[in-house]
């Protein structure tokens, strides 16, 4: 089982760092802290991120998921997330446009950059 509150540091650092990393990233990041492996893919990480989100968007916090992304294939950079993102709590629907996308995704990494994030967050376990 995945502990709110741990992801929740893991994302709290990742703000404080100024960074956005990739599903393997925060498996590897997780399992780093706590010893326990969750696989990147196929959803695992999609409900925990959404109940933070949850517990942030009461907090009136800014959405911490929009830090988690897809990993860049080839070339490409690190882009908006395709699934478990859009439509979370504090998150909007996912835009039809690509670029209406990008815009509303930084708009929320941005906000998550500049936030001042409490040590803890009440109702995490």
């Amino acid at each position: 089982m995945i502990s709110l509150a741990v992801l929740y540091g893991v994302l709290r650092g990742v703000a404080a760092g100024k960074g956005v990393i990739s599903y393997d990233d925060l498996s590897r990041l997780y399992h780093g802290v706590t010893g326990d492996w969750h696989e990147p893919h196929g959803g695992t990480w999609d409900v925990p991120l959404a109940e933070v989100n949850g517990h942030l968007k009461a907090a009136r916090l800014p959405p911490l998921s929009a830090l988690v992304t897809d990993r860049p294939r080839g070339g490409d950079s690190l882009g908006p997330p395709t699934t478990g993102f859009w439509g979370s709590p504090g998150v909007p629907p996912r835009p039809a446009r690509g670029d209406d996308r990008l815009m509303v995704w930084m708009g929320f990494v941005t906000l998550a950059h500049r936030a001042a994030w409490p040590e803890a967050l009440a109702g995490l376990a």
